[in-house]
């Protein structure tokens, strides 16, 4: 399963829409001091450097504290309370040097 993770990582990264730093400025949402991160619950406004972001098939938006929480999030959206047969549709991270959006 170790050696399958980065393939699976790669598929996910390569197949996925690709959007520009300004597509990805309209489509995410500006987290408050409210926003929890759905993975572990922290509060995502506090890590503005580490920020990701993802739109669900269903429309909603979920924002992270880190990667991470992005990468597990994305494999078991339903774990983490999206409704079933919902998948991550597209991915943002926010670069930490520049402050922009990638996808």
């Amino acid at each position: 399963m170790q050696q399958l993770f980065p393939i699976l990582l790669l598929a996910i990264v390569c197949l996925g829409r690709q959007a520009t730093a300004e597509d990805l400025s309209k489509e995410f949402f500006s987290v408050t001091g409210e926003t929890r991160c759905p993975v572990c619950g922290m509060f995502v406004s506090k890590y503005p450097t580490w920020l990701a972001q993802v739109r669900l098939s269903d429309g909603k938006l979920a924002a992270f504290d880190g990667v991470k929480d992005l990468v597990a999030y994305t494999f078991a959206p339903e774990n983490f309370g999206a409704s079933k047969g919902v998948m991550v549709k597209d991915v943002g991270v926010k670069d930490s040097y520049s402050m922009a959006w990638r996808g």
